[in-house]
């Protein structure tokens, strides 16, 4: 996993705007009853890549993916990660329907 750099004011500033967002979703979580695929960039300098783990832990059945090299728009930093966690993920779900 890469190392992150310290964050900018302005980057803790979105980091607590994240944290809001992850209160807002915290209780409904354990209710989900679909997959769910978490990603994260393992160099996201605005909301470290263990932040994940507490959404992880109280959504049941749900995983984990960290996507190597990537920031906090890992979609715009690591696209081709990105797909391949969506893709495999997808392929997952349809190998495991009855």
């Amino acid at each position: 996993m890469g190392r992150c750099s310290r964050p900018s004011p302005g980057e803790w500033a979105i980091a607590d705007a994240v944290d809001v967002n992850y209160d807002d979703v915290a209780d409904r979580l354990p209710r989900l009853e679909v997959p769910v695929t978490l990603l994260h960039g393992d160099a996201d300098r605005i909301v470290g890549p263990r932040s994940s783990e507490p959404l992880r832990d109280v959504t049941p059945g749900s995983t984990l993916e960290t996507v190597e090299g990537a920031g906090h728009s890992s979609h715009l930093t690591r696209p081709d990660g990105v797909n391949r966690v969506i893709l495999n993920t997808a392929a997952d779900v349809r190998d495991s329907r009855p």
